[in-house]
Protein backbone atom coordinates (compact mmCIF):
# COMPACT_ATOMS: atom_id res chain seq x y z
CA UNK A 1 0.00 0.00 0.00
CA UNK A 2 2.51 2.38 0.93
CA UNK A 3 4.47 1.33 -2.12
CA UNK A 4 1.80 2.24 -4.34
CA UNK A 5 1.06 5.83 -2.94
CA UNK A 6 5.27 6.16 -3.50
CA UNK A 7 4.53 5.38 -7.09
CA UNK A 8 1.35 7.82 -7.41
CA UNK A 9 3.25 10.34 -5.99
CA UNK A 10 6.71 9.94 -8.31
CA UNK A 11 4.69 9.49 -11.60
CA UNK A 12 2.82 13.10 -10.68
CA UNK A 13 5.61 14.61 -9.74
CA UNK A 14 7.12 13.75 -12.79
CA UNK A 15 4.58 14.01 -15.56
CA UNK A 16 3.96 18.10 -13.65
CA UNK A 17 7.92 18.87 -13.66
CA UNK A 18 7.67 18.05 -17.04
CA UNK A 19 4.96 20.01 -18.16
CA UNK A 20 6.70 23.24 -16.41
CA UNK A 21 9.73 22.71 -17.91
CA UNK A 22 8.76 21.81 -21.42
CA UNK A 23 7.34 24.71 -22.05
CA UNK A 24 9.33 27.30 -20.56
CA UNK A 25 12.78 27.20 -22.48
CA UNK A 26 11.02 27.30 -25.63
CA UNK A 27 9.01 30.36 -24.60
CA UNK A 28 12.29 31.83 -23.16
CA UNK A 29 14.15 30.94 -26.60
CA UNK A 30 11.83 32.76 -28.60
CA UNK A 31 11.90 35.61 -26.65
CA UNK A 32 15.55 35.93 -26.45
CA UNK A 33 15.17 35.78 -30.60
CA UNK A 34 12.66 38.31 -30.63
CA UNK A 35 14.66 41.03 -28.54
CA UNK A 36 17.94 39.81 -30.26
CA UNK A 37 16.41 40.81 -34.17
CA UNK A 38 14.45 43.45 -34.57
CA UNK A 39 13.25 42.51 -38.26
CA UNK A 40 14.67 38.91 -38.64
CA UNK A 41 16.36 39.62 -41.94
CA UNK A 42 18.76 38.32 -43.44
CA UNK A 43 22.46 40.28 -43.56
CA UNK A 44 22.91 42.99 -46.26
CA UNK A 45 26.31 43.08 -47.53
CA UNK A 46 26.85 46.45 -49.47
CA UNK A 47 30.01 45.41 -51.86
CA UNK A 48 27.98 42.11 -52.55
CA UNK A 49 29.17 38.75 -52.95
CA UNK A 50 28.06 35.27 -53.83
CA UNK A 51 26.98 32.10 -52.40
CA UNK A 52 27.94 28.71 -54.37
CA UNK A 53 26.83 25.42 -54.09
CA UNK A 54 28.81 22.74 -55.84
CA UNK A 55 27.55 18.92 -55.78
CA UNK A 56 29.17 16.40 -57.39
CA UNK A 57 29.11 12.83 -58.62
CA UNK A 58 31.61 10.19 -59.95
CA UNK A 59 31.14 6.89 -60.85
CA UNK A 60 33.88 4.32 -62.49
CA UNK A 61 33.53 3.13 -66.51
CA UNK A 62 34.21 -0.10 -66.73
CA UNK A 63 36.90 -0.75 -69.18
CA UNK A 64 38.47 -3.74 -70.78
CA UNK A 65 41.89 -1.71 -70.96
CA UNK A 66 42.18 -1.55 -67.38
CA UNK A 67 42.82 1.95 -67.96
CA UNK A 68 40.98 4.25 -64.95
CA UNK A 69 38.39 6.15 -66.28
CA UNK A 70 35.67 8.04 -64.23
CA UNK A 71 32.64 9.56 -65.52
CA UNK A 72 31.84 12.51 -63.60
CA UNK A 73 28.63 15.59 -63.20
CA UNK A 74 29.41 18.58 -61.24
CA UNK A 75 26.38 20.89 -60.40
CA UNK A 76 26.97 24.14 -59.54
CA UNK A 77 24.77 26.85 -58.08
CA UNK A 78 25.54 30.79 -57.42
CA UNK A 79 23.46 33.20 -55.83
CA UNK A 80 24.18 36.99 -55.54
CA UNK A 81 23.68 38.50 -52.11
CA UNK A 82 21.46 41.61 -51.73
CA UNK A 83 23.71 44.61 -51.57
CA UNK A 84 20.51 46.82 -50.58
CA UNK A 85 17.95 46.60 -48.27
CA UNK A 86 15.00 47.68 -50.96
CA UNK A 87 15.81 44.25 -52.52
CA UNK A 88 14.13 42.30 -49.97
CA UNK A 89 10.89 44.22 -49.19
CA UNK A 90 9.40 41.99 -51.88
CA UNK A 91 10.58 38.42 -50.05
CA UNK A 92 10.58 39.83 -46.34
CA UNK A 93 7.76 42.51 -44.61
CA UNK A 94 10.05 44.83 -43.27
CA UNK A 95 9.09 46.50 -39.95
CA UNK A 96 9.21 50.24 -39.34
CA UNK A 97 9.49 51.79 -36.23
CA UNK A 98 6.83 54.60 -36.17
CA UNK A 99 7.65 58.06 -34.43
CA UNK A 100 5.38 57.12 -31.24
CA UNK A 101 7.50 53.89 -30.75
CA UNK A 102 10.58 56.16 -30.95
CA UNK A 103 9.13 58.45 -28.01
CA UNK A 104 7.28 55.95 -26.29
CA UNK A 105 11.12 54.29 -26.13
CA UNK A 106 12.47 58.04 -24.99
CA UNK A 107 9.83 58.86 -22.02
CA UNK A 108 10.48 55.28 -20.45
CA UNK A 109 14.52 56.06 -20.88
CA UNK A 110 13.58 59.09 -18.80
CA UNK A 111 11.49 56.88 -16.40
CA UNK A 112 15.09 55.07 -16.25
CA UNK A 113 16.81 57.97 -14.92
CA UNK A 114 14.37 59.74 -12.72
CA UNK A 115 13.47 55.93 -10.64
CA UNK A 116 17.91 56.08 -10.04
CA UNK A 117 18.13 59.82 -9.29
CA UNK A 118 15.50 59.21 -6.60
CA UNK A 119 16.84 55.97 -5.21
CA UNK A 120 20.03 57.96 -4.88
CA UNK A 121 18.57 61.14 -3.28
CA UNK A 122 16.74 58.99 -0.51
CA UNK A 123 19.81 57.24 0.29
CA UNK A 124 21.36 60.17 0.61
CA UNK A 125 18.16 61.54 2.74
CA UNK A 126 18.85 58.62 4.63
CA UNK A 127 22.32 59.65 5.41
CA UNK A 128 20.79 62.70 7.15
CA UNK A 129 22.15 65.06 3.48
CA UNK A 130 19.37 66.99 1.53
CA UNK A 131 19.13 64.20 -1.43
CA UNK A 132 17.21 65.97 -3.86
CA UNK A 133 20.03 69.12 -3.55
CA UNK A 134 22.52 66.55 -3.66
CA UNK A 135 21.08 65.02 -6.95
CA UNK A 136 20.58 68.25 -8.37
CA UNK A 137 24.26 70.04 -7.90
CA UNK A 138 25.66 66.23 -8.87
CA UNK A 139 24.12 66.79 -12.21
CA UNK A 140 24.85 70.29 -12.94
CA UNK A 141 28.78 69.76 -11.73
CA UNK A 142 29.14 66.42 -14.25
CA UNK A 143 27.17 68.87 -16.94
CA UNK A 144 29.41 71.57 -15.98
CA UNK A 145 32.77 69.84 -15.50
CA UNK A 146 33.13 66.84 -17.67
CA UNK A 147 34.74 63.66 -16.20
CA UNK A 148 34.51 61.02 -18.66
CA UNK A 149 38.16 61.33 -19.59
CA UNK A 150 38.97 59.91 -15.97
CA UNK A 151 38.70 56.15 -17.35
CA UNK A 152 35.93 53.62 -16.32
CA UNK A 153 34.69 55.20 -13.37
CA UNK A 154 34.54 58.70 -14.92
CA UNK A 155 32.72 56.52 -17.93
CA UNK A 156 30.11 55.96 -15.79
CA UNK A 157 29.68 58.50 -13.93
CA UNK A 158 29.17 60.66 -17.15
CA UNK A 159 26.50 58.37 -18.25
CA UNK A 160 24.58 58.14 -15.10
CA UNK A 161 24.66 62.06 -14.59
CA UNK A 162 24.11 63.63 -17.75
Amino acid sequence: MHDQRYIVVVTLYLIIGYGITSESPKSIHEDFREKRQINGLPLVYPYGGTYKLLIGFAAPVPNEDHINLLFSANFQYQYLQFQNISQLSQYYFINTVSREQRDADILSRREERIVFYKSVADLLEMKGMDGQDCVLRAICEAAQYPVHEEALVGEMLHILLT
